[in-house]
């Protein structure tokens, strides 16, 4: 008797033991669940900041260069699929500007500012020159 007794003690203690080994395991699965999960919004976010840079570092380049018509297709490539990068319509509107393109590049600049008021001091240079020259070139006909 006694020894169907520890039989059943040690069968007890082993169930334990192994509900405990699962429980730690969900444990451990849920941990490393969401260490991936940072892991993978870590790199994201860092693949999306490279991204921000490469482009700025393209556009910068393309400006210094007066390749505008360049610069434009890039912006717009850019605004396709991030349409509020305040960046990417700061870019353009220079582009614009240098391509005559004035009625849009003011468009550009409004934009950037509605997106980043802050930038307001910086831009608001620019659209004056947009006027400016606006104003210089008088009333265009219209067919």
């Amino acid at each position: 008797m006694e020894n169907s007794a520890n039989i059943i003690d040690l069968a007890n203690n082993i169930q334990w033991l192994l509900v405990a080994l699962v429980v730690i395991g969900v444990i451990l699965l849920i941990v490393l669940s969401f260490v991936a999960w940072a892991m993978f919004i870590a790199s994201k976010t860092l693949l999306d900041q490279h991204k921000d840079k490469v482009f700025r570092v393209l556009a910068e380049e393309h400006l210094s260069k007066n390749e505008n018509t360049e610069l434009i297709s890039h912006c717009n490539e850019r605004l396709d699929t991030h349409p509020s990068d305040v960046w990417a319509h700061w870019y353009l509107g220079q582009a614009q500007f240098h391509t005559n393109l004035l009625h849009e590049s003011k468009r550009s600049f409004e934009r950037a500012v509605e997106i980043e008021p802050s930038w307001y001091s910086s831009i608001d240079s620019w659209i004056e020159k947009i006027t400016d020259k606006v104003e210089e070139a008088g009333p265009e006909l219209v067919e």
